[in-house]
């Protein structure tokens, strides 16, 4: 069997490294042998077992495709109990490849942390995040913000500031600490090495295991600090959903620690547009501009891709005005604008999962709020409710092939 080794577990002020080493039949998976962590605050005094929490979620899903053994000096009691039913709910999630591998602790350090009242949750700033900040505000005291593809600690990232500025600024509204990490855990693993067992898993390494592993792991030596015992984690996709991905219920449920620490998947019973509905109530009571940001690789909405588009429907569909929420536009009407936008680029958009998954939801509930509208608003759901996105979609992909013909076949050729 392979071996994936925790050697060390040192600072270099607020950023804890582990350095590990790998056997040789695992070397081509790894991009370096040093997973770090910045945490806004030093983590010394938190305990190793604790700490080794972070590298142990960032390697089992290695372990458990490549069936190999993770050794490790000292883990926590009660996280380490929990990987097993983490692993038979990952399994039940991708019956396509056997999970198997042994973690090997040397020592297990029984913690306990007291079950506390209020909890801290992973924030992103975008819808599910917001839902579930809004439903369970009166008891979260920490603002949780984790990104994860650094390459190095210095390295700039315009989106991940941007994070940082909106999140701090909306957690001084609100009146909440918040703590943002970086991390190298997004870019340590070789995804292109890793393709034939996402082929097998039907998924991505990112989608399929690490991103919720490492979310609610990487928070835990954090709460363990405060003694906050309940770690929130918004949900992606809701009840009746056939799409799964690392964050469900029936995973990030299983994650536990120090005695009585525990990770709560919450929304799940939520559709997406019942989740706005929730944001725009919410704004609607404290008649205040509530931003959100649902770009994931823009540092502001751009409102034309099909994220924003899908949720400027569903503000739409509230009868709520999109510009309270951070979505802004040039042209003189939010009709026109996407007109010009799907003319340039509706070939290059996707919607047909959105328009499955959640458009449904959306067309129920402007017909329910049509009559509350604004002229405005109408104007565009009676655009949006006519246009015909696969012809659009069509001419959108033949305008760009011709245009795109020769730089198209080269890249063919090339592969």
């Amino acid at each position: 069997m392979e071996n994936i080794i925790l050697k060390d577990i040192h600072f270099d002020k607020n950023v804890v490294c582990y350095s590990f080493e790998v056997s040789a039949g695992l070397t081509k998976y790894f991009n370096s042998n040093t997973l770090w962590i910045e945490y806004d605050e030093c983590m010394k005094d938190c305990p190793t077992s604790i700490l080794t929490i972070p590298f142990v979620s960032i390697m089992l899903p290695m372990m458990w495709v490549t069936d190999s053994v993770l050794w490790v000096k000292e883990l926590d009691y009660t996280f380490y109990h929990a990987t097993f039913y983490l692993q038979q709910a990952y399994q039940n999630l991708y019956r396509g490849h056997k999970l198997q591998g042994r973690l090997v602790p040397a020592i297990l350090k029984r913690n306990e942390t007291n079950k506390s009242k209020d909890a801290f949750v992973l924030f992103s700033g975008g819808v599910d995040a917001h839902t579930t900040y809004i439903k369970n505000k009166d008891i979260i005291s920490r603002l949780v913000n984790i990104q994860g593809f650094y390459h190095s600690c210095q390295e700039p990232n315009k989106v991940a500031d941007a994070d940082i500025k909106d999140i701090s600024s909306f957690g001084k509204v609100e009146g909440i600490e918040s703590s943002f990490i970086k991390s190298n855990f997004g870019v340590l693993i070789n995804d292109n090495n890793f393709k034939p067992f996402a082929k097998k898993i039907g998924d991505s390494l990112w989608h399929g295991f690490q991103h919720s592993m490492a979310f609610i792991s990487f928070a835990i030596p954090l709460a363990y600090q405060y003694h906050c015992s309940k770690i929130l984690i918004a949900s992606s996709f809701t009840t009746g959903d056939s799409r799964v991905c690392a964050s469900y219920p029936t995973t990030d449920n299983e994650f536990r620690f120090a005695t009585n620490g525990y990770a709560v998947h919450d929304g799940f019973e939520l559709s997406r547009q019942e989740k706005i509905k929730v944001i725009t109530d919410h704004q609607k009571a404290i008649r205040r501009p509530y931003p959100i940001r649902v770009c994931s690789f823009n540092d502001h909405n751009c409102c034309e891709c099909e994220k924003c588009f899908r949720t400027i429907l569903g503000i739409i569909a509230e009868g709520a005005d999109i510009k309270d929420f951070g979505f802004d536009y040039e042209e003189e009407t939010l009709t026109q604008h996407w007109i010009n936008v799907l003319d340039r680029k509706a070939g290059l958009m996707g919607f047909h999962n959105e328009a499955i998954s959640h458009w449904p939801h959306i067309i129920r509930r402007m017909k329910e709020n049509y009559d509350h509208m604004t002229q405005e608003q109408k104007e565009f759901v009676d655009w949006f409710l006519s246009f015909d996105f696969k012809k659009a979609k069509r001419k959108g992909l033949l305008r760009y092939y011709r245009k795109n013909f020769f730089s198209i076949l080269k890249r063919k050729l090339h592969i």
